[in-house]
């Protein structure tokens, strides 16, 4: 896996998660949208949003930067603790560094403060007469940086993170090819009786053999009529018992990029009535990934969903106002696939497909809660499979 994505050596971006390359591509289309809309220079400190376009992982929250110039080198402002990671990750060498408390081998002409680097650098580039782009909630540095010309560029920059590269695709493919198997032989561990999170420590163990040397990004179930209220529970100490459906949901990590792929297993056969919502699931996740392709609606992925649930007798309620979202760096990516979201569906958005429904009104009391979870990229003409669309079958423990 990491020579697939990397290959580098260790001596230079040692622990990045792609090559040089990616990350050049990735600023070219960056400065190709400042042009457009007239910005001179990116000030970014968000973290994935540093990590996306540079490569370093760790910036801190309100102290350091990344600095991307129309014109010029990048820069990287970091604290000196953390030069050691700057170097191995940063595609650029122009790293410069401040110290938040003293630092004996820093020496005395190192800054204590952020803010006279990030400074500096924007005078090298033409001080206050830039047209500084910005991320959303930015509102700190620019009450220390007010005598500059902020813009806000956050959709610009969602408007290439959430179009995937040919790299990050394959990064996500074995992601998700690895997760399915692992979610697989958790299920063929599961024993009646065993805690929910007797259940989740199997789950965190297979996802760790059979992921890359990451810490998985997270392990989700809930079991039984009781807990079908339960979306995005931790799991309990409750026993799984024979005839409830266990809703696994969770993925394994590549350096920042997780997977979600959800799957459900039974202890015993399922009953008539599970069958049924199990079948109704199944088809409007279908429904919902065949309609996808370039040019349609995020919501028109909804609608087709929950046209199924509507032609099932399922009442509004019932079913989720959403069907997934976008991966990728973090996790969470637009689109997300609500009844509302007039995003239109591009070639390389990787989305994952999850229609959920349950037997009545989630208000009311329901007593089966169904949902299966796809990861799909959206190809020229229509869609290609990450996960193994062979493992979305209800798994029976007999």
């Amino acid at each position: 896996m990491d020579n697939l994505l990397n290959g580098v050596n260790m001596n230079k971006l040692a622990y990045s998660t792609f090559p040089k390359s990616e990350y050049e591509s990735r600023y070219r289309k960056l400065k190709d949208l400042m042009q457009k809309k007239g910005i001179d220079v990116m000030i970014l400190t968000d973290q994935l949003n540093v990590t996306y376009f540079t490569g370093y992982p760790a910036i801190r929250p309100g102290e350091g930067a990344a600095i991307l110039p129309m014109e010029g080198e990048p820069t990287i402002v970091h604290s000196v603790t953390e030069t050691g990671n700057v170097e191995r990750t940063a595609w650029f060498d122009d790293h410069r560094m401040y110290m938040t408390e003293t630092c004996p081998w820093a020496g005395a002409s190192v800054s204590t403060d952020s803010i006279p680097v990030i400074k500096n650098r924007l005078g090298e580039l033409g001080g206050r007469k830039l047209k500084i782009g910005v991320e959303a909630g930015y509102e700190g540095f620019k009450q220390k940086l007010s005598e500059y010309n902020f813009l806000e560029a956050q959709e610009l920059i969602w408007n290439l993170r959430k179009i995937k590269s040919k790299a990050e695709i394959e990064l996500l493919r074995k992601n998700c090819e690895a997760t399915c198997k692992a979610e697989m032989k958790s299920f063929a561990e599961l024993k009646q009786g065993m805690t929910e999170r007797e259940f989740l420590k199997i789950v965190l163990h297979n996802f760790v053999n059979d992921g890359f040397g990451f810490p998985p990004a997270f392990a989700l179930t809930r079991t039984g009529p009781l807990n079908c209220r339960m979306i995005n529970s931790t799991g309990s100490s409750k026993p799984i018992q024979r005839g409830e459906i266990v809703l696994l949901d969770g993925g394994i990590s590549f350096y920042e990029y997780p997977s979600d792929v959800l799957r459900m297993g039974i202890i015993g056969e399922p009953d008539t009535r599970q069958k049924r919502y199990v079948d109704i699931e199944f088809k409007a996740q279908q429904a919902a990934i065949n309609i996808i392709k370039p040019g349609i609606k995020a919501k028109e992925i909804f609608r087709a969903g929950e046209r199924v649930f509507e032609a099932a007798g399922l009442n509004r309620g019932s079913y989720l106002e959403y069907a997934g979202h976008g991966i990728g760096l973090g996790g969470y990516n637009p689109p997300i696939l609500s009844s509302v979201n007039e995003m239109t569906i591009e070639e390389g958005m990787v989305l994952c497909v999850e229609p959920q429904c349950w037997d009545a009104p989630y208000l009311d009391n329901p007593q089966i809660d169904v949902v299966v979870e796809d990861t799909v990229v959206v190809t020229k003409k229509g869609f290609e499979f990450l996960t193994d669309p062979k493992t979305r079958d209800l798994y029976v423990i007999k």
